[in-house]
C-alpha cells in the first residue's frame, strides 16, 4: 500500500462535536509528535553546499532520537538561501542550485531522510526562515543574495518561478517517501514584518501571507495529501483570540486569511506550529494555557522552546521532572520539539523529557513502519481509501471502500455542501463551485477525513 498521510481536519471535527485532539494521524498511525529541531548541522547548507551531505552526522542524530524514544524532528532547508535555491537578483528562481541539478539535491536530500527512516524517525522540512533578512555582512559565506530574496518575497511572479522550477520539482521528487512527514513554509516569518520584526529590512505580514498561501497551494497541488504547516513566531500572529495589547495582534494563518493574500484555495495549512521562549508573558505561551484556549480552527503543536525553561514552569504546576511533553499531550497540543539538538547543553535538556514522554505515553509515540501495511478497514484512519482525480471537475472516484458507505462535504468554513449515499462509490462534484472541500467519508467500520479540490 502507498504510503497515506493525513490529518483530520479540525474544522470537521468541531462540526462533529469533537475536541481539540493531541494526536495526529502519520503513516495510518494516531501519534503525539515527540522529537526535536536539528535544525541544521551546516546552516542553510545541509544539502548543495557539497557534493553530499554529512550522512555520518544525520544517522547520528537520527539515532540518538531514537534511542531517546523521539519519533519526529525538524530540520532547516534552505533557510536563508545561501545554497538552495538559485534565487537571481531579480528574485527570479531558476533552479534548486546554481550548479547542481534538481535531481542531485533531490538525492542528497533523499539521502538525510534514508538515515532518518533507517532510525524509525520522521522529518518535518522547513523551507525558509526570517534569516533571508537577516544582514548577510556578519555572515562568512558570501553565496547569500539578499537583494533577490527581498524581491523574491515581494513578488507572486517570483515566488511563481520558485514552485515551478525548484518546490514542484522537490515535492515530486520526495513526496512517496515514508520519512517525509510534513513541509514547512517558514520558520519564524514575522521576524522580518515591519508589524512584528527585528531584520534590518522587512516586508509586510501580507506579503508572508501570499508566499504562504502559494507554496501551500502549490504543494498541494503536486501531493494532495501531503502535511504542511507554517512555523510561527509566538501566538500573536496566530489567533484571533485577544489576548494582547499589540494592534497588530490576529491569525495571520487562517484559511480566509491566506486564501485573501495569495488567491490559491487550496494553499491553506493543515495544522498550526507555534514557538515559545521566556521572553513572552503568560497570556501569549502554550505552557500557562490548553490547546483550546486559543479558539483556533486546527490542531496545533509546539514547534520550539526551551526545554530547561518549560520545565521549570511545568514543575511550578506540580507536573514532575521531564514531563513537559506530557504537560503538552494532556492539554490538547499534539507535538513538541525542543530546541535544539546541535547545541548540546539545550539536547541535554531535551533528551531526558523525550524520554520521560515515552515512559509515560509510549503508545502514542511509538511509530510502527508497518502500520499502513496492517491497519484493516476497520481501523478508524481507513488509510487504504483514496479519493481521485484530484483535483477534479465532474466525478470523483472513492476507492479502498468495503461494503456501502455515505459522504459529507464541507466547505472549508465547515458548511455541509453534499450528504449522499455513495453509488458505484462515485459522487458527482460537478455543481460544486471552485476551490478547496474537505469530505468525510463514512462506512459501518469507520470514517475518514480527504482533501478534495474542485476546478
Amino acid at each position: 500500500m502507498s504510503k497515506k498521510k493525513y490529518i483530520l481536519i479540525l474544522v470537521i471535527l468541531m462540526v462533529l462535536g469533537v475536541k481539540a485532539q493531541n494526536t495526529i494521524e502519520v503513516n495510518c498511525q494516531n501519534l503525539f509528535l515527540s522529537g526535536t529541531n536539528l535544525a541544521w548541522n551546516q546552516f542553510s547548507g545541509d544539502v548543495g553546499f557539497g557534493t553530499n551531505p554529512n550522512l555520518t552526522y544525520f544517522d547520528n542524530f537520527f539515532s540518538e532520537v531514537k534511542a531517546s524514544g523521539g519519533n519526529s524532528v525538524r530540520w532547516w532547508l534552505h533557510t536563508d538561501a545561501a545554497f538552495t535555491p538559485e534565487i537571481q537578483t531579480s528574485g527570479n528562481i531558476t533552479g534548486l542550485h546554481h550548479s547542481l541539478t534538481n535531481q542531485q539535491i533531490i538525492d542528497q536530500i533523499k539521502d538525510v531522510l534514508d538515515a532518518a527512516w533507517s532510525n524509525n524517525v520522521l522529518v518535518n522540512i522547513s523551507l525558509f526562515s526570517f534569516d533571508m533578512l537577516q544582514d548577510p555582512t556578519a555572515k562568512s559565506w558570501t553565496d547569500i543574495n539578499y537583494d533577490g530574496n527581498l524581491a523574491f518575497l515581494k513578488s507572486s511572479t517570483n515566488v511563481q518561478s520558485y514552485i515551478d522550477n525548484a518546490l514542484t520539482p522537490m515535492v515530486n521528487g520526495l513526496k512517496d517517501h515514508p520519512a517525509l512527514m510534513s513541509w514547512e513554509i517558514f520558520n519564524e516569518p514575522e521576524g522580518m514584518t515591519s508589524e512584528f520584526g527585528w531584520t534590518p529590512v522587512r516586508i509586510s505580514m501580507a506579503d508572508v501571507q501570499m508566499v504562504v498561501n502559494k507554496l501551500t497551494g502549490a504543494i498541494h497541488d503536486a501531493d494532495p495529501e501531503a502535511l504542511v504547516t507554517n512555523g510561527t513566531w509566538s501566538m500573536l500572529a496566530n489567533t484571533d483570540k485577544n489576548i494582547s495589547s499589540n494592534v497588530n495582534q490576529k491569525n495571520y494563518y487562517s484559511d480566509a486569511a491566506l486564501i485573501a493574500a495569495g488567491g490559491s484555495d487550496n494553499g491553506t495549512l493543515d495544522f498550526y506550529q507555534v514557538h515559545y521562549y521566556d521572553w513572552q508573558s503568560s497570556s501569549i505561551s502554550p505552557f500557562h494555557h490548553p490547546a483550546s484556549y486559543w479558539e483556533l480552527d486546527k490542531p496545533v503543536m509546539v514547534g520550539e522552546f526551551h526545554a530547561a525553561e518549560a520545565e521549570s514552569l511545568m514543575t511550578g504546576f506540580g507536573y514532575p521532572v521531564n514531563a513537559t511533553y506530557d504537560y503538552l499531550y494532556d492539554n490538547g497540543y499534539f507535538g513538541a520539539w525542543g530546541w535544539q539538538y546541535k547545541e548540546s547543553t539545550l539536547w541535554n535538556a531535551i533528551e531526558p523529557q523525550i524520554k520521560h514522554m515515552n515512559v509515560t505515553n509510549g503508545s502514542v509515540i511509538a511509530l510502527d513502519k508497518d502500520a499502513c501495511n496492517t491497519a484493516g478497514i476497520s481501523d478508524f484512519g481507513l488509510g487504504s481509501i483514496s479519493v481521485f482525480p484530484n483535483p477534479s471537475v465532474h466525478k470523483i472516484q472513492i476507492k479502498g471502500l468495503q461494503g456501502l458507505g455515505e459522504v459529507l462535504v464541507y466547505s472549508i468554513d465547515g458548511k455541509v455542501i453534499i450528504n449522499e449515499a455513495l453509488e458505484n462509490n462515485q459522487l458527482d462534484v460537478s455543481q460544486l463551485a471552485s476551490g478547496m472541500y474537505y469530505l468525510r467519508i463514512s462506512t459501518e467500520n469507520g470514517s475518514v477525513s480527504k482533501k478534495m479540490v474542485k476546478e
